[in-house]
Formats: C-alpha cells, structure tokens, sequence
C-alpha cells in the first residue's frame, strides 16, 4: 500500500515548484572590491566626512549612487555598504590594485575580507573594480607599463584566492577608455592606449576561469561618446561639478568619475553579465525524476496547448 500517494496535481506542482526555483535562483548579497568607483563610504567614513567633500554625494565619489549600489537594488538585494561600518563593500577611493599610499589596495581588500570570514559566501555575487589609479600612476610617471601589466594580472590572482574561499559567482569590471576621461583632454591617446593595455592583460589572464564575468566597461564607454542621444545624455566631455547644469545629462561628474547618469549605464551593462553568473543549470537527476513521474502515470497523455500571454 502506497502511503503517501502522489496525485497528478501535486507532482506538477513538486516539479512546478522546483523548476521555478532553480529559474529564480538568486544572489544572497553584493560584496565588492576596488576603487573610487566602487566606493560607497570608506574613505568618507575614515575622514569622518571631509572627503569627498560637498557636493559629492553622501561619500560617493559623484552625484548620487554608483553603479555597485544601483545593480544591486537591480538584483533585489540590498545595496552593499563601506565595511569600515560593518558592511560588505570593501573598496576604497585611491586604492591602486597592489600596493596604495594611504588606502588599502584592492589585494589588501581581498585579503582583508577572506581574514575576516574564513569561507567566503558562495551565494553572494562579488565585483571587483580596479586599474584606474594604476593607469594614472603610469601616465603621471610614477609606474611603468611592467607596472601596469603585473597590476591587471594580480586581479587574476585575486579572483582565484576568492574562489578558493568558495566564491562562486564574481564580475570583473575592466577599465573604461580613460582618454575619452576630462582627465586625459590633453592626451587622450595615451589614456587609451593605458587603457587597453590593462584590459587586453586583464582579459588574458582571467581566461579559462570559471564563474567569473568579465564587464566590458571600454566597449560601453566607447559606445556611449559614440551616440550620447542614445544613452539619453548630450555632454560626454565635460565634468558637470561645478557648472549648474544637469548633470543627469552628463557622463562626467569630475575630470574622471562618472555621473551617478553613468554609473547606471555601467550597472546596466553589469546586470547583464550578473544574470549570466545567475543561470542555474539543471540537476541531472532532474530529468530522470520527471520521466519516472510519467512512468508512474501521474501525468496523463493528455495533450496540452501552450497559450502565450
């Protein structure tokens, strides 16, 4: 005698249930790595809010929420927060990738949050941002190409140490074209070519790594000076602070951190490869579970038409 019968309605359901599950699986929280453009409060925090100053935006380095922030409301998660008051974003304006004057590095974040957790979260969706402040160094003189090319291949190394940790599923920004940056007007050639040179290692040294994606921000940056209209901006050479304008028509909140308008272009771009990392792919248990249930006849031979709508 079958104690527990299963009736048709409720092995659709069991499998209804489980399909849907696994379609909508979802990211526990964002925990995030880098610089000033991930930056949500740290240095704001350490220099008990006298940097960035007004009108910086409550410690952000632009004019509202940068793009960690806004994917994450994007992925119905809470917006992650400056770890120096109990949260999970560990980056700090000025970080450089290695090594940083004052602030700690991007490697030293890592390691930092790995020192404190012991396991790392396998359900959480890590960004890691970094390069910008390497490729000032360079342009500025105080590094070298060598420099700049061991710099993109430690990120390599810091995304194998957080999945060795048991991280799961990590988005790798590279840098944007920083000669379409106010900040290289004077040599936008040589940004460029900075630029490229720690993406095209970057991209290089992550191949072959699994659960990793790699955000194209270049390509977006690219895209964007190409047809402002289209991203529903009309100045992309200019910084906004300062001026009075609109700035949520703007890219440039300074000489070289985008508008909170350009940060959401950025997350856009970044949800993308998120959901990518999301997918789930089916138990294969799975299917021989489903034909078992047919085999049983729970379901009938009954044919159904699929209705859209």
């Amino acid at each position: 005698m079958n104690l527990f019968p299963i009736t048709r309605n409720f092995a659709a359901f069991l499998v209804g249930m489980l399909l849907s599950s696994l379609a909508h699986a979802a990211f526990t929280q964002v925990i995030s790595f880098g610089d000033s453009l991930s930056d949500t409060g740290n240095v704001f925090a350490a220099t008990s809010g006298a940097n960035p100053p007004a009108p910086y935006f409550n410690g952000r380095f632009s004019d509202g929420p940068v793009w960690n922030e806004i994917l994450a409301n994007s992925l119905g998660l809470s917006a992650p927060t400056p770890s120096l008051t109990g949260g999970t974003n560990y980056a700090w304006g000025g970080a450089r990738t290695n090594s940083a004057p004052s602030v700690p590095a991007t490697a030293t974040q890592v390691s930092d949050y790995l020192t404190a957790v012991s396991t790392a979260d396998p359900g959480a969706l890590y960004t890691i941002w970094t390069g910008g402040n390497d490729i000032q160094d360079v342009a500025g003189g105080a590094a070298t190409t060598g420099d700049l090319v061991a710099d993109a291949q430690n990120v390599a190394t810091l995304v194998n140490d957080l999945k060795t940790a048991g991280a799961q599923s990590i988005l790798v920004m590279n840098v944007p074209n920083i000669g379409l940056a106010p900040i290289s007007a004077s040599n936008p050639a040589g940004g460029t070519a900075l630029s490229n040179l720690f993406n095209s290692t970057l991209a290089a040294s992550l191949a072959g790594i699994s659960g990793v994606e790699l955000v194209d921000v270049f390509t977006v940056s690219n895209d964007i000076d190409a047809n402002p209209a289209a991203f529903g901006l009309t100045n992309v050479t200019d910084q906004c602070i300062g001026t009075g304008a609109d700035c949520s028509t703007y890219l440039f909140w300074d000489a070289l951190h985008p508008t909170t308008a350009g940060h959401a272009l950025i997350a856009d771009a970044a949800l993308q490869q998120a959901m990518s990392l999301m997918a789930v792919p089916l138990p294969a248990a799975l299917p021989l579970f489903i034909a078992g249930l047919f085999g049983m006849g729970i379901f009938g031979r009954k044919r159904v038409q699929y209705v859209p709508g």
